[in-house]
């Protein structure tokens, strides 16, 4: 079995590069100046994405699988294509989800939850209408988004039709997805700017 890989441990060991090479330019360091010595990452929601990556990723590869994926979430999305949701959040195109592909993806479907209340899967007009009068949205006429973004016509948002909503978002705000993730669950604003979602 492969090692498991420590994308934590690579990315304090890139700082302290960085911060070698900067001493090295800095002419104020190099006559003996200290710099300040940057925090490791020890972030409870890092530790806990990381827990999360690593128990999906089975086979220790460091990416995880279509199969590996699969187990973790045909319980919680019935029904949902992970072969869709790969080719969304697989930015190298190489068919596995790499760890910060799974950061990506994970605060999408964590936003996706927030939505989902009574956690069957999919997003009703009652459950998005409420989430986003919490938002303080309530004049978005939650009818019209369905309109836009319920592809089977269900009258309901699945997985990956939100997957797509919080997608056509980021593009409309100009932001990355896990910001406008991060928005539509209300864990971060917009300063000086009224959303306006259809």
């Amino acid at each position: 079995m492969a090692p498991k890989l420590d994308p934590l441990a690579s990315h304090d060991a890139h700082l302290e590069k960085l911060e070698a090479e900067s001493m090295l330019k800095d002419p104020k360091l190099q006559a003996g100046g200290r710099r300040k010595k940057l925090p490791k990452l020890c972030d409870k929601r890092l530790s806990t994405l990381m827990e999360a990556f690593q128990s999906l990723d089975a086979d220790g590869s460091g990416d995880v699988s279509k199969e590996e994926l699969a187990k973790s979430l045909t319980a919680k999305f019935p029904g949902v294509d992970i072969q869709a949701l790969i080719t969304v959040f697989d930015a190298d195109h190489n068919g596995r989800i790499s760890y910060t592909e799974f950061g990506i993806m994970s605060k999408v479907l964590s936003t996706f939850t927030k939505f989902d209340v009574n956690g069957d899967g999919l997003i009703t007009r009652e459950e998005l209408s409420t989430v986003l009068a919490k938002l303080g949205m309530e004049s978005t006429d939650v009818s019209s988004l369905l309109a836009m973004f319920d592809a089977d016509k269900n009258e309901q948002m699945n997985v990956l039709e939100f997957v797509s909503y919080v997608h056509g978002f980021s593009e409309e705000l100009g932001m990355k997805i896990t910001e406008t993730a991060e928005i539509l669950s209300g864990e971060k604003a917009i300063p000086g700017v009224a959303l306006e979602l259809s």
